[in-house]
């Protein structure tokens, strides 16, 4: 299939293949679909709609064939991410930032790709398939960046540790909030204990340290985020009473 010969087409797929259907089909043509059409050392011919209507008309076609490219914009990302990460990297960040990067684009691609990428009308003719047919031009332009996202991954990668360190903190700000206004935390005598009470409480949400920094809290050794908000609230609850 040799997409790149497709027009692109700037709405969402299924609409234009549905009024070509209605067409086609208003012109005596019977629709036919198909999943794919292989034909080894095939010419291909690329036409217009109009063109291509004329010509099944002219050579005394009866049935046409249509193909529906399927797609999944988000489980394509997350494919190719995934593919690209390390053994022991998370592609949750690298995902996150380049849809931020591609918002826009993103958006789009996912409001014109419902179900379907491209759509193509086909003829086998004389050995020769004649084919009309669209290729989303938000998908492609999608494709497109995450090509060249992929092509620059370790620039990526420090993006996405940035974005997560930032993440992190602002984490780590809600929940020290949260903490100063707990009165079971402030009752906790010992930053040692405090820090198991925060893990038995709070444990799910503390996110852990983006380097697996540990510190030692009162001969105890801890996650550094973790123990670095246990830290942090104690201070601020000691200067609170002064």
């Amino acid at each position: 299939m040799n997409l790149d010969a497709f027009g692109r087409y700037k709405g969402n797929v299924d609409e234009w293949a549905d009024e070509q259907s209605r067409t086609l089909t208003g012109l005596g043509f019977v629709i036919i679909d198909a999943e794919d059409m292989i034909q080894e050392d095939a010419h291909f011919v690329f036409l217009e709609p109009g063109q291509f209507q004329a010509f099944c008309t002219a050579s005394g076609q009866n049935a046409v064939f249509q193909m529906r490219g399927e797609v999944d914009v988000d489980g394509t990302i997350r494919s190719v991410i995934q593919k690209l990460c390390e053994d022991n990297e998370d592609p949750v960040l690298l995902i996150k930032t380049f849809e931020v990067q591609n918002a826009l684009l993103l958006k789009r691609a996912r409001s014109h790709c419902h179900e379907h990428f491209y759509a193509e009308f086909s003829v086998l003719h004389q050995g020769a398939f004649i084919s009309c047919g669209v290729l989303c031009e938000s998908h492609d332009q999608l494709m497109e960046a995450l090509a060249a996202f992929c092509d620059s991954a370790d620039d990526r990668r420090e993006e996405a540790k940035q974005v997560r360190l930032e993440q992190d903190a602002e984490t780590l700000e809600r929940l020290a909030d949260e903490l100063l206004v707990d009165p079971e935390f402030a009752k906790i005598r010992g930053r040692r204990k405090r820090c198991v009470y925060v893990l038995e409480k709070y444990g799910d949400r503390v996110p852990k340290s983006a380097r697996g920094e540990i510190r030692r809290v009162d001969a105890g050794d801890y996650d550094g985020n973790l123990a670095a908000l246990v830290e942090r609230v104690s201070d601020r609850l000691e200067l609170s009473k002064s």
